[in-house]
């Protein structure tokens, strides 16, 4: 194993997936989620199509086909599942909650898979899992309204649950995407974008949202389908170079980078929990390369 193949692969995969979600959240604001999430599945596909040729990745046998079909599918589901309890309003409780589930998924997997690691690198797990859940903290000022009755019948309950069943689904994709037995990097990922495109293609007409985007988020779409397909492709090299609950841990880092962007290009300012989360974040990266 190649700890340090692990370590940079995934912290490139949280870098590039934190940039991915920043454009989606750009383009986001003018198309509805579902669309934002097909029309980068899309630019995904082709990205690694063409990355699977020009690698010469080889073929899959079916059981691997199979599994990485399934990746695909829980991974769209996962974002849908979010979208939908964004769009209901919480998300500075649904972010957080889906983020660390996606997380201690598959750290936990891989400890009863693979034995547990070294005690730094325990606590670096526990350290980037908090800061996971304080840097996706918001202040509660992009919150939807809404109101108070309907908040005590049903959006609580659902802003727990959905973002539980997200988290589950992501935590999900990188286990499944972790137990394709072929060294290939690309050609697994190929058929899970594959399998999540068409799905969403369902769920897009069947919801009648079909648009075309305008020019002016062209630009940002392609790069949240680019930086989501290259995002993938990182944590998956960094599985291959070693533990998946190292590469689990240091690739699901993503929201930082979204939060770093955000400060960066809309001036936005971080708040006490981003800070926090951001600095145990910090301690936590050289725990878990010990």
């Amino acid at each position: 194993m190649n700890l340090f193949g692990t370590v940079f692969f995934g912290l490139v995969s949280a870098i590039t997936w934190g940039i991915g979600d920043f454009s989606g959240g750009v383009v986001a604001r003018t198309l509805p989620a579902r669309l934002v999430v097909m029309f980068s599945q899309i630019v995904g596909l082709v990205t690694l199509v063409m990355l699977a040729l020009l690698w010469g990745d080889a073929a899959l046998s079916l059981r691997d086909m199979l599994i990485s079909g399934g990746a695909g599918i829980v991974g769209v589901l996962g974002s849908v599942t979010l979208y939908r309890v964004f769009a209901m309003g919480g998300v500075s409780l649904a972010a957080p909650i889906a983020g660390v589930v996606s997380t201690v998924v598959p750290v936990v997997f891989g400890m009863l898979t693979q034995g547990l690691p070294k005690l730094p690198i325990m606590l670096g797990f526990a350290l980037a899992i908090a800061g996971v859940w304080f840097v996706s903290r918001s202040t509660g000022a992009d919150e939807a309204p809404v109101a108070i009755e309907t908040m005590a019948r049903r959006a609580v309950p659902m802003q727990v649950l959905l973002p539980l069943t997200s988290g589950l689904c992501f935590g999900a994709f990188l286990i499944l995407i972790s137990q394709v037995h072929s060294p290939a990097v690309f050609v697994p990922l190929v058929w899970a974008r594959l399998a999540s495109l068409v799905l969403i293609v369902i769920l897009v007409l069947l919801q009648r949202e079909m648009a075309v985007p305008s020019k002016s988020v062209l630009l940002p779409l392609v790069l949240c389908g680019f930086m989501d397909a290259m995002g993938n492709a990182f944590f998956v090299a960094a599985k291959l170079a070693g533990r998946l609950d190292v590469a689990s841990a240091l690739s699901s880092l993503y929201p930082a980078s979204t939060v770093v962007l955000a400060l960066l290009l809309f001036k936005e300012r971080m708040n006490r929990f981003q800070a926090v989360g951001v600095l145990l974040i910090l301690i936590a990266i050289p725990l878990i390369a010990a």
